[in-house]
């Protein structure tokens, strides 16, 4: 679908269209107004229906003080009669200065005064939808890069995992370390069982419980607790802490 925007005026009313990606805005025509509100809706929601339009934003020209003045209520009462007979959504946007940026972009550009006057709210118009375009997109990037960058933790979290081997009764077993117990000037470890080959997720309901001594020629050992009063005054510790 396409967006479209509005330079909303007595006499005339600028159309800008955008591209099907929704990227760049392009100037589309000057309606000439029939002096009636509701044949002027009809075209513009015809206008909309025939080029894919799913999403108008109109601009509404506002004091430089913020506030709405004669002209802007008449904008809101055209959009308000469109809204009616539209399935568009209909949005607004502050145009204070657009019909002075448009007017300096045909200057620039070597177009005569007497050719501005007719292409003056078609440029007023593209450059309404231009920033709208601008605004929705740079969201859009905004949103993107946050899921990515909460992506990439994820993965970190995933290649950081540390994991530990153990043989008992001549079977080796990975599990990751879930956290380390000091208790009785023993070190034990809480383990849950780790399986590369499926989508692994914490076993937080069947944990395994281990004890870590230091050898005599200082590496490390690990042993399975398989006493329940040593389990259970680890869990009871881990509960207190």
């Amino acid at each position: 679908m396409k967006k479209a925007a509005l330079d909303v005026g007595d006499v005339r009313i600028g159309i800008a269209i955008s591209d099907a990606s929704e990227t760049i805005a392009s100037g589309y025509e000057t309606y000439i107004r029939v002096n009636d509100v509701v044949k002027d809706a009809k075209y513009i929601d015809e206008f909309c229906k025939k080029n894919e339009v799913d999403a108008i934003v109109a601009g509404l020209p506002l004091r430089t003080d913020g506030t709405r003045g004669k002209q802007a209520y008449k904008t809101v009462e055209f959009l308000e009669e469109l809204a009616t007979i539209t399935s568009c959504r209909i949005e607004y946007l502050d145009e204070r200065f657009t019909s002075s940026q448009a007017e300096k972009l045909l200057i620039q550009s070597g177009v005569r005064r007497d050719k501005r006057k007719t292409v003056i709210d078609k440029v007023a118009a593209t450059i309404i939808l231009q920033c709208y375009l601008d605004k929705i997109n740079s969201k859009k990037l905004e949103d993107q890069n946050k899921c990515e960058n909460n992506n990439d933790n994820d993965n970190v979290e995933d290649e950081f995992v540390d994991l530990l081997t153990i043989e008992n009764h001549g079977k080796e077993t990975t599990y990751e370390i879930l956290y380390e117990i000091n208790l009785d000037d023993e070190i034990y470890l809480v383990l849950s069982e780790y399986d590369e080959k499926v989508n692994y997720k914490k076993n937080l309901k069947n944990l395994r419980y281990c004890k870590k001594e230091i050898l005599g020629n200082g590496e490390e050992d690990y042993f399975l607790i398989n006493d329940e009063i040593t389990i259970n005054k680890l869990k009871l510790h881990k509960k207190n802490c």
